[in-house]
């Protein structure tokens, strides 16, 4: 980690020795000490700044690399119009659902109309309608960072 600092980002041979010194730092506890060999001591000053060094290579990666540019790029699904029409609700169907209302009430019209609703769509999936149509790569990946944490959404 020392050597990719002082190669690529600070060239100031003060800060690299400081560096050095901070990794190798001795550890204190109760019972014994000793000098930790890999990784940064925790809470130590130089964890963000290493850490925030390194995760900018991953942003490099992420940003520039052309193998990620097709998820970049994705092309969005849009809905299938088959399964639009086929969980429509007919005349029928809405003249129903007014005559539940006007006789049992909002509650039991608005739990008629998702019992209904419910039931479409289960028979558009025994039918094998799929909701969407993918064209092209449809897998798209957002990459988020904050100071020392990141996220990979797929």
């Amino acid at each position: 980690m020392v050597s990719l600092v002082k190669k690529k980002y600070v060239s100031e041979q003060v800060f690299v020795d400081l560096l050095y010194k901070a990794l190798k730092s001795k550890i204190i506890s109760i019972n014994s000490s000793f000098i930790n060999k890999i990784g940064t001591p925790q809470g130590s000053v130089v964890s963000p700044i290493l850490s925030n060094i390194y995760l900018h290579e991953l942003d490099c990666f992420i940003n520039e690399n052309e193998v990620m540019d097709k998820f970049r790029k994705g092309k969005p699904a849009y809905t299938n119009p088959n399964f639009v029409s086929s969980i429509k609700f007919s005349q029928a169907e809405l003249d129903e659902a007014e005559n539940v209302k006007k006789t049992k009430g909002k509650l039991k019209y608005w739990k008629f109309l998702q019992k209904l609703r419910i039931s479409k769509i289960k028979l558009t999936e025994k039918k094998g309608i799929q909701r969407l149509i993918y064209k092209g790569i449809h897998r798209k990946i957002a990459y988020v960072r904050y100071v020392d944490d990141f996220i990979i959404f797929v």
